[in-house]
């Protein structure tokens, strides 16, 4: 059993050797089957050792990092989007839906008379 783990190289939080850096300058998979060690995971992010061309490396990636999941075995895969910054995406010229609802005018011309009673 193993599964894919994708994540942004450059994200903040991720602590890997420099040369993996320079061979994924933007996004990296990594695999998780039979030879990794020192597995650590807590609320923000894991720590895993791998080694990559038989040299042995430690990894920190935090979850806001993983851009995708992927096991195999059961056949279930999750991608998700990069955040754009510290508080998601900016505010944006077109704000068309942002506006008020459309409030129906009181007038009474909505009101409906209804005779309930009934005939002998």
């Amino acid at each position: 059993h193993h599964f894919y783990v994708t994540f942004k190289t450059q994200a903040p939080g991720v602590d890997i050797p420099k040369r993996l850096i320079e061979r994924f300058p933007d996004e990296m998979t990594i695999v998780m089957q039979n030879k990794y060690w020192d597995l650590v995971v807590d609320d923000t992010r894991f720590s895993v050792g791998l080694s990559f061309n038989q040299i042995p490396s430690k990894l920190i990636i935090p979850y806001s990092a993983i851009t995708g999941f992927h096991d195999p075995a059961v056949n279930f895969e999750l991608r998700f989007q990069a955040n754009e910054g510290p508080d998601g995406p900016g505010p944006h010229d077109e704000a068309e839906n942002d506006g008020p609802t459309h409030v129906p005018v009181e007038d009474g011309s909505n009101v409906v008379a209804v005779d309930f009673k009934r005939k002998k």
